[in-house]
């Protein structure tokens, strides 16, 4: 399970990713196809977001700072991520990035005057 800001950023960095997709990739088409896959490699403890289309692909310009790509680049690097951008048929963008642990906790209660609750983690 993700940690809270780990998915807050993960889920700004999908709907970034996607809105440029929708302003750029298919500019003179009235169709296309934006594929979002994210996979766990858990014997590295990484995950893999990759988003892609099948639009124009990126041009020269596109390069550049705008706004979008500077929000993506600050969510990659809340996620302390490793981004790549390919243009072959479309453009993609993977981000891959370490996974943190969270940590899960079940509350006691002891009966008496002193009421007193303890936070125990669970090992996960």
């Amino acid at each position: 399970m993700l940690e809270l800001d780990q998915t807050v950023s993960l889920a700004l960095l999908v709907s970034e990713l996607v809105t440029n997709c929708l302003k750029h990739a298919f500019n003179e088409r009235s169709q296309g196809h934006i594929a979002i896959n994210f996979r766990r490699y858990p014997e590295e403890n990484e995950l893999v977001l990759t988003v892609s289309d099948n639009g124009c692909g990126a041009t020269a310009s596109s390069d550049g700072g705008g706004l979008g790509k500077t929000i993506i680049n600050g969510l990659a690097a809340q996620l302390h991520g490793c981004m790549t951008w390919e243009n072959i048929r479309g453009t993609t963008v993977a981000l891959r990035f370490t996974m943190r642990s969270t940590a899960q906790f079940v509350t006691t209660r002891r009966a008496g005057p002193e009421n007193v609750a303890t936070l125990h983690r669970i090992a996960s």
